[in-house]
């Protein structure tokens, strides 16, 4: 076979396994918000919109490109840490469930979709700083590995898809998932939302700073921890 085919080939068996993961959120997201609001997990609908849509802009983003087959490889690994991490420990005893995630499962558990709405959006950021602090960086980390990258450097495009890109993606995503909720919520808690919304617009530059640090954080941590691929936790 043609190189230039194979690899094209390849690409797109890379996409497809990619954009699979939007469907497999879609149907979490869709699981969850079925659920009686009496039931515990309902409230994890919260993060799964978030995090389809973080999926759906970052992909809209990808599309196209010709440097996007290693971010590809990162999102259904990074989605299988979403799943090992919190849908596979739902009602799970707490100290079963890796440290880092143990802060959102904690928070989850009090909280219903009628609690305040400063408290859903504290859950949201702790599900955010969990997956990107740490999964992000194991995840990354372990596709090098499997293209046998060097750990300590990250070339030009993995910076562009990972810093630029990223942020486009999650920026448009948050604006989207708070725009959606205030169209959904009355009186206070649509004011509440609002006013996020504004210090997402305004405070830009400050949040995605502080994520970038997270993922940054979370990728030179990932020699400290001696955790297995999640490819072998499936």
């Amino acid at each position: 076979m043609n190189p230039v085919s194979q690899s094209h080939d390849n690409d797109a068996i890379l996409r497809k396994k990619a954009e699979a993961v939007e469907q497999e959120l879609i149907n979490h997201t869709n699981r969850f918000q079925a659920l009686a609001v009496s039931e515990t997990d309902h409230i994890q609908v919260l993060f799964a919109e978030l995090y389809l849509l973080s999926t759906r802009n970052w992909l809209s983003r990808l599309a196209g490109r010709q440097d996007s087959a290693f971010a590809y490889r990162v999102i259904p690994i990074f989605y299988e840490r979403y799943r090992a991490h919190v849908l596979d420990h739902l009602g799970e005893p707490i100290e079963a469930i890796a440290p880092h995630w143990r802060p959102y499962h904690t928070l989850a558990r009090r909280l219903t979709i009628g609690s305040p709405i400063s408290a859903h959006l504290l859950l949201i950021s702790l599900g955010v700083r969990a997956h990107v602090h740490l999964d992000l960086g194991l995840t990354i980390h372990e596709v090098e590995q499997e293209l046998d990258l060097p750990q300590a450097e990250w070339s030009a495009t993995r910076l562009r898809l990972f810093n630029q890109l990223s942020e486009e993606a999650f920026s448009a995503a948050a604006q989207e998932y708070v725009e959606s909720h205030c169209a959904r919520q009355t009186r206070w808690r649509r004011f509440v939302l609002r006013l996020f919304r504004f210090g997402l617009i305004y405070l830009r530059p400050i949040w995605l700073r502080t994520l970038q640090s997270w993922r940054i954080q979370g990728y030179k941590k990932t020699s400290k921890f001696d955790l297995p691929p999640i490819a072998s936790q499936k």
